[in-house]
């Protein structure tokens, strides 16, 4: 008899300790958290400025987000992302991100999306000439009794994704007025139709290539002078912040351009 209450006493206690091991706790329940990624802007044109951010769809308690445009890390310090698109084409975005479950666990998940961006109406424009028509302080370059000396020469430049000024072009040095009696020689040109630099000159709103602010090209004049029959290193004498919305519904051939001491003309080809 004692036996048989010893067998049904241990055998409630088995049934009770593995009643109390179930997985059903709160504690060991479960999680799926749902992110994905959205955009500000649906129909993305070049050169807008677009902000992604993320749907949180449980409201989880996120950590950090890095941000990825076509697998390049562009951002980790944000919950959103502003891009602005400097050409068309095919983009995927791309978060990493790190968030706390209800135990204070921090996960990581990863999540993409494709996007089209497309072409923004635009001419090409190629700059087949620039020259000099006039340069009112040429006078720095007159050496006593001998005449004009000046060297010239100009670059071209525009800003990259990051912002910083690229060179696109550089020219070949114009000597026409190197030793040239009392008076300067103009028109001081160059032809650089062979190098084949082209601007996008957009047909309506006030956009302008790689999000340069209110210029298409910067263009920016050199100087040379003699000193004692030496010649001095190039000087920067003169610059242009191109602007050629104004001429993109007439087209012209050829403009003048002038600024505080310099005039200048370029010759078009619209395309």
């Amino acid at each position: 008899m004692k036996t048989l209450k010893w067998l049904l006493f241990a055998t409630s206690f088995i049934i009770i300790s593995c009643s109390n091991s179930s997985d059903d706790s709160p504690q060991n329940s479960s999680e799926n958290y749902t992110f994905s990624i959205d955009q500000d802007i649906q129909n993305i044109q070049e050169l807008d400025n677009v902000t992604f951010f993320i749907q949180n769809t449980n409201s989880a308690n996120i950590n950090s987000i890095a941000w990825y445009v076509n697998n390049t890390m562009v951002s980790n310090t944000s919950t959103n992302l502003q891009k602005t698109f400097l050409t068309f084409g095919s983009f995927t975005i791309k978060a990493v991100v790190n968030y706390y479950n209800s135990q204070n666990t921090l996960l990581t998940k990863t999540i993409e999306k494709q996007i089209q961006v497309s072409e923004r109406p635009k001419n090409l424009v190629t700059i087949k000439k620039i020259e000099i028509v006039s340069f009112t302080d040429a006078y720095q370059f007159y050496v006593s009794l001998n005449g004009y000396y000046m060297k010239s020469k100009f670059d071209i430049r525009e800003l990259d994704e990051l912002d910083n000024p690229v060179i696109r072009l550089i020219s070949t040095e114009n000597s026409q007025n190197w030793g040239n009696s009392s008076s300067m020689t103009y028109p001081m040109s160059w032809d650089i139709i062979s190098q084949n630099y082209q601007v996008k000159v957009y047909q309506s709103g006030n956009y302008y290539p790689n999000n340069q602010q209110y210029y298409h090209t910067d263009l920016t004049f050199y100087g040379a002078k003699s000193l004692v029959g030496v010649q001095q290193p190039f000087q920067q004498i003169s610059n242009f912040k191109l602007d050629l919305n104004p001429y993109r519904s007439l087209h012209p051939t050829t403009i003048n351009v002038s600024n505080l001491n310099m005039e200048i003309k370029l010759t078009l080809q619209w395309n």
